[in-house]
């Protein structure tokens, strides 16, 4: 098991964008909702988003797979979503992911994959 793998020892959920990015009005549409494993950190620090503009970011997140930016990240496990609401960012302490970086270990077999909020 990797030093990577043995680090990821919370959940979250996330949403990603759908294929169409967009709903009909205009607003972010996103896919299934799905559990994975993460390190939590809420720390605020001063990143470049995707687009190179200066901004805060709320927490950094250690992820176990790729995300996407504009998709959604909430701390907590699928069973305890609440299901009344249709856009993730509704839910109380989920966030927008702003930006999201990939590092590859020396050797290029495993990946460190970090999600800003």
């Amino acid at each position: 098991m990797s030093l990577i793998t043995k680090m990821l020892k919370q959940y979250v959920v996330y949403w990603p964008l759908s294929s169409t990015k967009v709903d009909t009005f205009g607003q972010p549409d996103y896919g299934t909702a799905v559990e994975i494993r993460c390190r939590w950190q809420d720390r605020k620090e001063q990143i470049l988003d995707s687009t190179n503009v200066l901004k805060f970011s709320k927490a950094k997140v250690f992820v176990d797979r790729d995300v996407d930016v504009g998709g959604v990240l909430w701390q907590g496990r699928l069973a305890d979503v609440p299901t009344s609401l249709t856009d993730p960012k509704l839910n109380a302490n989920a966030w927008e992911i702003i930006r999201f970086d990939k590092i590859p270990d020396l050797k290029c077999r495993r990946y460190l994959r970090t999600a800003y909020l």
